[in-house]
């Protein structure tokens, strides 16, 4: 074989399929070849097989009826001719596709497979600076796309994304990230949500200096008014919002925008408007107007400014307590236990006699029912009633 396919009067198309062949009337055969991209440059190739062992995207082996896996980068076997490396590509994933991000999902799920947390954080970087945020509060559209779901279940990319955020954040890694020279052109963003920062993010990785205008006393847009503490910490915001101030992007706060072309006249060559949708939907009912009632936009932000109102003043309390002298507790007097407020000749709180239901087997029974089976079963309730 290899001697055929070095002869001089012998042309070989490797990677290549024929899809026809036809014989016309005057005996003439016609062949229809198809013949597939390598992805590698058969010149420069050299066999090593060290793209094989680098390639972290794993696929069935048709050359051992998909029992076992191998790589998207591979040598179909050691005696092929020539022994040159195929990358073997299908397109775009699903995955990726659903993403409204662009975020290669397939990309750092198989990174993090392989143990590269770092490249994986890098490539979701790559797209967008929110990386915690994301692995955290998405709706995960990738996740109904996912291929995985016609077999045994789709893969939690959401939660491998925030596990990769996690690693990076507990190992202080540099974000390693290349960002351009600057190229002398200024970007004004109005609004620092996730369309605000994801643009100064990309734009400044480009060399445009760019200054984000955000009319809030803080930066976040939504994912800081918004959503709930207990679903995206606001400690994890603040992470992604740093991770953008790190690479020179500046954020101005209680900055409200009201003249967009007094912005180009101070020397901007561009303005991103990326405000979002601050006004709550008018439900379109009577008295929603009124005063006391409240969109969810106003609700949330209201809410949000509590929270963060009564951490400060927790944080506070707790650190003078903690710069405070020790003083011994002091006795009360007579006049100021509960016990005393109580009308006369009843017992105190603590002495009350605790009384019970008996326990009966029909009891029992009751009890270890769940609340929707004691909703759907009258008779029972009837006989214990009754009981």
């Amino acid at each position: 074989m290899a001697a055929s396919i070095h002869h001089p009067n012998v042309t070989a198309m490797t990677y290549t399929e024929v899809d026809k062949i036809t014989r016309s009337d005057d005996g003439v055969i016609k062949a229809t070849i198809r013949q597939k991209a390598r992805f590698v440059d058969e010149v420069t190739c050299t066999g090593c097989q060290l793209c094989e062992k680098a390639c972290t995207v794993a696929v069935p082996d048709q050359f051992n009826y998909d029992l076992v896996a191998r790589r998207a980068a591979y040598i179909a076997f050691p005696q092929a001719v020539p022994k040159k490396a195929v990358i073997e590509r299908e397109g775009s994933s699903p995955c990726t596709y659903a993403c409204p991000a662009g975020i290669e999902a397939h990309g750092y799920v198989s990174l993090v497979r392989s143990g590269e947390y770092e490249k994986a954080h890098r490539l979701v970087l790559d797209a967008t600076p929110l990386v915690g945020t994301l692995g955290r509060a998405c709706y995960a559209p990738c996740e109904g796309e996912c291929t995985r779901g016609s077999l045994e279940g789709t893969l939690p990319i959401r939660r491998i994304k925030r596990f990769i955020s996690d690693q990076h954040n507990a190992s202080d890694n540099e974000l390693g990230i290349e960002v351009a020279p600057p190229n002398g052109k200024k970007v004004a963003i109005v609004g620092s949500g996730p369309t605000g920062l994801t643009a100064a993010w990309q734009l400044a990785r480009l060399g445009y200096a760019v200054k984000i205008f955000e009319a809030a006393p803080e930066p976040g847009g939504f994912l800081r008014l918004a959503i709930p503490s207990y679903r995206l910490p606001v400690e994890t915001v603040e992470r992604d919002i740093q991770n953008v101030r790190d690479i020179g992007v500046e954020i101005a706060v209680n900055t409200p925008v009201r003249d967009l072309p007094a912005l180009k006249a101070e020397g901007y060559d561009a303005v991103l408007v990326a405000t979002g949708t601050p006004r709550s939907s008018a439900l379109g009912v009577p008295g929603e107007d009124r005063l006391g009632v409240l969109g969810r936009r106003t609700s949330c932000a209201r809410s949000s400014s509590a929270r963060r109102s009564t951490s400060a003043a927790s944080a506070s309390w707790s650190s003078a307590a903690a710069t405070s002298p020790w003083t011994p507790p002091v006795s009360r007097p007579a006049w100021a236990h509960p016990a005393s407020r109580l009308p006369t000749g009843e017992p105190a709180p603590s002495s009350r006699p605790i009384t019970s239901r008996p326990t009966t087997p029909r009891r029992r029974a009751w009890d270890s029912r769940s609340s929707s089976a004691r909703r759907k079963s009258p008779a029972m309730r009837a006989e214990l009633s009754a009981a």
